[in-house]
């Protein structure tokens, strides 16, 4: 059974809303948590074990999350999110009275209140945080997941550069602690701002059906699936490595490196920001094209890569200190915020909507889990080597960046081991992301689905033409569905520059086979001009069709897929129609065929008296192919058709020369004919009768030579001067020793 989620309207307006609290709930955040906390607490004397220890409590407040699926029950999703938020911020405003403590000289005292606001902030986010997965799970339902996710995530990397860059100008060397507390202070009211703007996004509708399965039950039902054992596995180590990155990247920047409290808040939350922002370009582009794994192997690398010249850490004076510093934060939250962002799109693309809130209280769980251990054991195991160990924090952190290292390669293998849930394979991905041509392609499809013109997706769709990738070919046979005969039309002609595959071949089959009247002729086309045999059946079916354009090309299509069985049907409609484009084309298939046997249908049709000249030129032209002397033909002819006399004397000229090289008893005659053709032709025609039989006794074939004389003796076709001028340059050639039939 299919389950009903939020209406378009529902979803347009609540991706509105949601994202207005996104910046007021980044913006609060940035001033709350993070780097901010761990520098106040560094100024207030905090060692690493301590620090460790509150920034576990992030992750520790996951487990608190069962409080509120309890509470969606009772109250429904939005009521229950809105109401924890603003509780704790509520609750984190006693941190603003630790100060009052630490001027006292009460240290251990200041040290409690600020972790019984943090506890209470991250309890409460606890609870609430349950509400996001069934919220953000309906509102990034849909073809377009990854991108809205992707955008969301560089909305709040944005937030996080414009709030680091503010706290850096204000964070000088000599910054009293008390502009600390004027952040925190800020960051509640901001944050009572976004818990107010909750309240207005829609109610999910399967989210309380969903709180009331019981919990036990869907986690059981999830652990006996292995890719979610091993989904677990992976993100919970994961989860582990960014609490210690997140917590200890800031830290190793000060005590290794000598940072003030600005320049690391800057490097942190600016340069860090600014690869958070490029993650999100990037996975903005392709995630949805290419799908949520390989993206998370890729990020996972990244992230990987990123770590190892942390491991070095090698030492620099001031200035290249930075540059060092900003590659590594850079590269980090790239490769960081990157696997976070296709994980959860993995995630969410791995549930049923009945299932985001039990399994988004595991997914926080394991969140949870990880990020505590990490926090908590990045802070002991530092302490251990620097003050158990007596290492100098340059040494420490390489073993600490060196544990994470070896982590992170087991992390990228466990998540490439994942199921693909409908995505790309990863070597197909990555040779995608390696590759200029494909990435312009996938932008260019998503120009395409954002289009609502005509002339928009016409437009784009000749640019994905152009572009020769064989990425494109999905997204172009979807219109083919399209309403519009101007958007199809445009869709078969982008799928001529692009390659061919199975479906291609069947939806052009499908085309010809249910397209009369409309784009079956442009399928027909397709279908020989990429030599798709497959396509030979539907092609025989249409050279009856009323349908004269799609009867046109299906007989040219057949030519060129050398579909001999055809050849008496297309023999037949050239004789018998009168449809202008119809013998044209039969004209062109029989050309192509190249059968000699051909020619006497070619020259009937020729006869037919309502035929324009244009018509009887295309007839001529096919007639010297099968010949074998349209290229020579060509500009003599085309010459002649505009100036006979000077079309005449092209042709005597290389019988002239033709002469010089290699004699011939009837030149006298030859020339004869040449000139006279078109101004005495009853004379002209009966001297070329005796050349066309005395060129049988030479290269011209028995059969080819009657049909010429029949052609030359018949009143009504002796009566056009062009077909005469082109038997005249036939013979002319056989006599000359050219091999004609």
């Amino acid at each position: 059974m299919v389950e009903s989620g939020y209406s378009p309207a529902e979803k347009r307006a609540g991706r509105r809303m949601y994202t207005l609290f996104g910046v007021f709930n980044a913006l609060s955040y940035q001033l709350l948590t993070g780097n901010i906390l761990t520098l106040y607490l560094i100024r207030l004397g905090a060692t690493s074990s301590f620090i460790g220890l509150v920034s576990s409590l992030a992750y520790l407040s996951f487990f608190f999350i069962v409080i509120g699926k309890k509470l969606i029950q009772k109250y429904g999703v939005i009521r229950m999110y809105g109401t924890t938020w603003a509780l704790r911020y509520v609750a984190i405003a006693l941190v603003l009275l630790s100060i009052v403590a630490a001027d006292r000289g009460n240290q251990i005292a200041a040290f409690a209140i600020v972790f019984a606001g943090v506890l209470g902030f991250h309890l409460f986010r606890g609870i609430g945080v349950v509400a996001n997965s069934p919220v953000m799970g309906e509102l990034s339902e849909g073809r377009d997941r990854g991108r809205f996710m992707s955008r969301f995530q560089i909305l709040v990397a944005i937030v996080t550069i414009v709030t680091g860059i503010a706290m850096t100008l204000l964070l000088i060397e000599d910054a009293p602690v008390t502009r600390y507390l004027m952040f925190i202070g800020t960051g509640v009211v901001l944050g009572l701002v976004a818990s107010s703007i909750i309240f207005r996004l829609p109610e999910p509708p399967n989210a309380r059906a969903g709180a009331g399965r019981r919990l036990i039950l869907t986690v059981l039902a999830a652990f006996r699936r292995r890719n979610f054992r091993r989904f677990a596995l992976s993100f919970g180590a994961l989860s582990a490595l960014a609490g210690m990155a997140r917590t200890f990247l800031i830290v190793y920047a000060k005590e290794v490196y000598n940072q003030s409290d600005g320049e690391a808040v800057f490097i942190a939350t600016v340069v860090g920001g600014l690869g958070a922002i490029a993650m999100g370009l990037f996975a903005r582009l392709v995630i949805d094209r290419l799908g949520a794994k390989p993206m998370v192997v890729l990020f996972s690398t990244i992230f990987t890569a990123a770590i190892v010249p942390a491991v070095v850490t090698p030492a620099l004076g001031p200035t290249g200190a930075w540059v060092f510093l900003g590659f590594v934060f850079f590269t980090v939250m790239l490769g960081l915020s990157g696997t976070e962002n296709a994980v959860q799109n993995y995630f969410y693309g791995s549930i049923r909507p009945r299932e985001q809130v039990n399994l988004g209280i595991v997914y926080l769980l394991i969140l949870g889990v990880g990020g505590t251990i990490g926090s908590a054991f990045g802070g002991v195991f530092l302490d251990t080597l620097v003050f158990t160990i007596g290492l100098t924090p340059d040494v420490a952190y390489r073993y600490f960046f060196g544990v994470m290292l070896v982590m992170l390669v087991g992390i990228t293998v466990g998540f490439g081991r994942l199921e693909r849930l409908g995505s790309r394979t990863v070597r197909d991905a990555f040779s995608i992301i390696f590759s200029l041509r494909d990435l312009r392609a996938i932008t260019l499809l998503n120009r395409l689905e954002r289009s609502t013109t005509q002339s928009t997706e016409q437009r784009v769709l000749k640019e994905i033409g152009a572009s020769g990738s064989a990425f494109s070919v999905s997204g172009v046979l979807e219109r083919l569905e399209s309403p519009s005969f101007g958007v199809r039309l445009e869709a078969l002609a982008a799928l001529e520059g692009l390659p061919m595959n199975e479906r291609v071949v069947r939806a052009l089959i499908a085309e010809v086979e249910s397209g009369e009247f409309t784009t079956a002729h442009v399928a027909a086309r397709l279908l020989g001009r990429k030599k798709l045999i497959e396509g030979r059946e539907a092609l025989r079916g249409k050279l009856d069709s009323p349908d004269y354009l799609t009867r046109a090309e299906a007989m040219v299509a057949l030519a060129r897929l050398g579909d001999e069985r055809s050849i008496p049907r297309i023999r037949d409609t050239i004789v018998r129609s009168d449809n202008p484009r119809v013998v044209m084309y039969a004209a062109h298939a029989l050309r192509i065929f190249g059968y000699v046997e051909s020619i006497p249908s070619i020259v009937d049709a020729y006869k037919n008296p309502i035929l324009p000249d244009y018509v009887r030129d295309e007839v001529i032209f096919s007639l010297a192919g099968i010949c074998g002397i349209d290229e020579w033909f060509y500009p003599i002819y085309t010459t002649y058709v505009v100036d006979h006399v000077a079309g005449a004397e092209s042709l005597r000229e290389f019988a002239s020369r033709e002469q010089k090289r290699n004699p011939i008893r009837e030149y006298d005659t030859v020339r004869a004919v040449i000139v006279s053709l078109h101004s005495e032709r009853t004379r002209s025609a009966q001297r070329l009768v005796s050349l066309v039989r005395v060129a049988q006794t030479r290269s011209m074939t028995p059969h080819m030579g009657r049909v010429w004389v029949d052609a030359i003796e018949d009143p009504d076709l002796r009566a056009h001067d062009r077909l005469l001028f082109l038997v005249c340059a036939v013979t002319v050639q056989s006599l000359f020793a050219g091999d004609l039939g």
